[in-house]
Parts: structure tokens; sequence; C-alpha cells
């Protein structure tokens, strides 16, 4: 008798949470200001000339007002007087170009250290009638309080693999984005009244992330999350949804903490459950 086996072979590809818009084609040298020309080694980091901040060796702090501002970390931190406020204002007049600011420092996947540290005010403005955005693809970020003007399909705020702390809500007009295959979280500590009322939420497919609101005027936040779902004001993969079993929301003390209740897997996903279920029917057969 002759066996014969059937091998089927699957493979499967990963999708991560997001990926680095910027490429960066100047670098900054690790310590100083950002608006220092002699602190970057081809010029100051501009949409058209993205800067890279891989490492820091000293104190490092940003300018009060960033404009025409591109700039992707993957180490280090930057904090300092210089950056106890700063203003994202957005793209050059008339260029069309948003302000970036994005944090993708996969060492720091426990949150150990600020990679940005904001203690004071962090603006979004769109002072030239651009956008800005803010980025935590991995790595830690602070902000003291979060003032967002301008509305939120300008002023974007993209969670991945991050934490972005958030002590207040001064005004929130602004897009929160839980990245698709992302497990990143957000805590605001404050909402402060009806201030998040601006904010627009979306999860994207598979997110495994969360957004907790720890208190509001020094009172509990229990009810909120589901008031905001049914003003349709959050959205999963864009689609806006006001179905409450869609969403885990979970009270403890104070605070409330939403995510998704059962994350769509992402494709990915879905063509390695196809093989693995390809693999159960898949039999040795033996031949005469």
């Amino acid at each position: 008798m002759k066996k014969l086996n059937t091998v089927i072979l699957l493979s499967a590809v990963a999708v991560g949470s997001a990926s680095a818009q910027l490429v960066t084609t100047t670098t900054f040298d690790g310590a100083g200001s950002f608006t220092d020309v002699g602190n970057w080694d081809n010029g100051l980091p501009k949409n058209l000339n993205p800067g890279l901040v891989s490492a820091t060796s000293g104190s490092t702090w940003t300018s009060n007002a960033w404009t025409d501002v591109a700039i992707r970390q993957t180490g280090g931190t930057v904090g300092g007087a210089g950056s106890s406020v700063i203003n994202m204002r957005g793209g050059a007049l008339g260029s069309g170009n948003k302000t970036f600011y994005e944090i993708e420092d996969v060492a720091n996947s426990e949150f150990g250290y600020n990679n940005l540290e904001v203690s004071g005010q962090l603006t979004m403005w769109n002072q030239n009638g651009q956008g800005q955005e803010l980025s935590l693809l991995a790595g830690y970020a602070t902000v003291g309080s979060l003032n967002a003007i301008s509305s939120a399909a300008t002023s974007t705020i993209n969670i991945g693999d991050g934490k972005l702390d958030i002590g207040l809500l001064d005004t929130a007009k602004v897009g929160i984005n839980m990245l698709a295959g992302g497990t990143g979280v957000m805590v605001i500590g404050d909402r402060n009244g009806d201030k998040l009322n601006s904010m627009r939420l979306d999860f994207g497919t598979g997110n495994l992330g969360s957004i907790t609101l720890s208190t509001n005027l020094g009172a509990g936040t229990g009810g909120y999350w589901q008031f905001f779902i049914g003003q349709s004001w959050a959205s999963i993969g864009g689609v806006v949804v006001t179905d409450l079993t869609q969403f885990n929301i979970v009270s403890e003390g104070l605070a409330t903490t939403i995510s998704l209740a059962s994350p769509i897997p992402e494709p990915g996903t879905y063509a390695m459950l196809a093989g693995f279920c390809a693999l159960t029917f898949v039999m040795l057969r033996r031949r005469g």
C-alpha cells in the first residue's frame, strides 16, 4: 500500500496597526532646539523635508508655534521649558499640507519614559486653513491640556500601539482614530463637562485599544460613552455606529473605558482563519 500525504502550505501576512507616513530627509543631532538649523544635518524639518529624531542625548525641546513642520520620532525624549506649550498651526498658507508629529518608538512598548512631554497646553489650530496630525504609532506622550479649536475633520490624533495621556480637555474639536489592528491607549484625566462633545471617534477594524475618561470635573463619567454613541459621534471602520452592543463600556470608580466589543479581524486574519479551516478538512488517504 502506498501512502499519499496531502500537504497545504499556509502563509499569512500580519497586518500592523499603522505604517509610517513620513519618509525623512533630515536628521536631528540629538540635543537642543528643533528650531535651530544647526541641529539638523539637512535643514529644518518641514513638509517637503521631514525630520527624523532617533535618539536624544541631552535637553531637547520644541518651539511654541509649529507651522509647516513634519517630524518623525523613533526614540529619545522631547520636552523641557520650550515644550511646556505647543501650538500646532498646520501647514504653510496655501500649501495644502498639514503639520505632522509622528512617534513610533517600538522600544518603549511598556511606556517607561515620555517620548514627548507637553507639560502645559497643546493647541491644534488651523491658522492658515491647513490641518495638523499627531500620531502615536508606538511610544508614549503626555499633554497637560488639549485645546483643539478648529474641527474634527482637520485636527487628528491617531493612536496605533502607543499611549497618550491628556490631563484636561479645554476644547476637543478633534478626530480620534484608534487605528486598525492597534493596541494603544488614550487616557483623559478630566473630560471637563461637555468639552468632549466636539470630538469624533473612530475605531479601526480589529482595534484592541481603548479610551478612558478618568473624571468629569471631579465627578464620575458613567453614562457618557452611551450618550456619545447615541449622538452618532462614534464609528467603526469609518461607518457611524449607534448600536451599543458593538462597544465594550466598563466603569470602575469614577472612570469609564470604551473599546470595541468584538474586534473585526483584519483581512490578513481572515486569510489565516480560512487556511486553518482548510487544514481541518485535509485528510491523509491511503491508496493501494
